[in-house]
């Protein structure tokens, strides 16, 4: 009695195991899911803010020369500069998360 308790129990563990091994590899396979999907939405973002800061710095340049022909208050350019400024800061942003989430992926994907 004892030696089939033992066997039924051993069965018992390796189906806990296999059971276990299944969850891990379903965890790892959604956490590169997950971690593909944060890098391509960390690229739109990262293109959107590269518009942006394009367009800032457009328009930034474009109240420099309406103040150099006296079309333009100080406080105008003043105020285009901050916007530039705060462009450039989303876009430095942006560009490091690119880089943090396709360090991620790799890791999920066992590329690194």
């Amino acid at each position: 009695g004892q030696r089939c308790s033992k066997v039924q129990q051993a069965k018992l563990e390796y189906t806990k195991a296999q059971n276990s091994k299944l969850q891990g590899q379903e965890g790892l396979k959604l956490a590169a899911i997950q971690a593909e999907s944060d890098y391509i939405n960390a690229l739109n973002i990262y293109s959107s803010e590269k518009e942006k800061l394009d367009l800032a710095l457009k328009i930034f340049r474009n109240y420099l020369i309406k103040q150099k022909n006296g079309m333009a208050k100080s406080m105008d350019v003043t105020s285009a500069q901050n916007q530039y400024i705060q462009a450039q800061t989303a876009y430095c942003n942006a560009a490091f998360d690119v880089l943090r989430l396709k360090s991620a992926l790799d890791r999920a994907r066992g590329t690194r």
